[in-house]
């Protein structure tokens, strides 16, 4: 049973150590160029081609800059996402396998304790359904009056000795 936990162990080492380098590897979003946003919204009567808002310059290059990177980061964390999945089923794969060869051990003791015990109980049976000639009601009983018979003539004896 110890060969089995020693592989479970290591198995659960290996995927902390892995989940927690792979946590490290996301770059952060960078604010570029830095600045605060600014949004105008516009009517459909205002001079402008168009009714929506007016980003400035920055504020569009920022933007589509976030864009970027969270399109660069979106592969990045998922490819980390398949990572942290594949260490944590093959983990649970590997305890499944721990599982089962343990239930297997478990399975063969649990038949081997039943079928012992159904022998014992037919062997049980087979001798209260057939006793030895010793064990008898009949043995008993006239063990029981051969006994009672020779106290009582023994008493008889010894009375009759004591009045001579």
């Amino acid at each position: 049973m110890r060969l089995l936990k020693w592989p479970c162990w290591m198995s659960f080492c290996g995927l902390l150590l892995i989940s927690s380098s792979a946590s490290a590897q996301s770059p952060p979003i960078q604010t570029i160029p830095a600045g605060t946003d600014k949004i105008v919204p516009l009517q459909l009567g205002q001079p402008a081609p168009f009714s929506g808002q007016l980003f400035s310059a920055e504020t569009s290059l920022r933007w589509a800059n976030w864009l970027q990177q969270y399109k660069y980061r979106l592969d990045i964390d998922t490819k980390l996402v398949v990572q942290q999945c594949t260490v944590e089923t093959g983990y649970r794969d590997r305890l499944l396998e721990i599982e089962k060869a343990r239930a297997v051990v478990v399975e063969k003791d649990l038949r081997d304790r039943l079928l012992k015990a159904d022998q014992d109980r037919m062997n049980v049976e087979k001798e209260a359904a057939n006793p030895a000639w010793y064990r008898t009601v009949w043995f008993g009983a006239g063990v029981g009056i051969a006994t009672g018979l020779i106290f009582t003539s023994l008493s008889i004896w010894a009375i009759k000795s004591s009045a001579q």
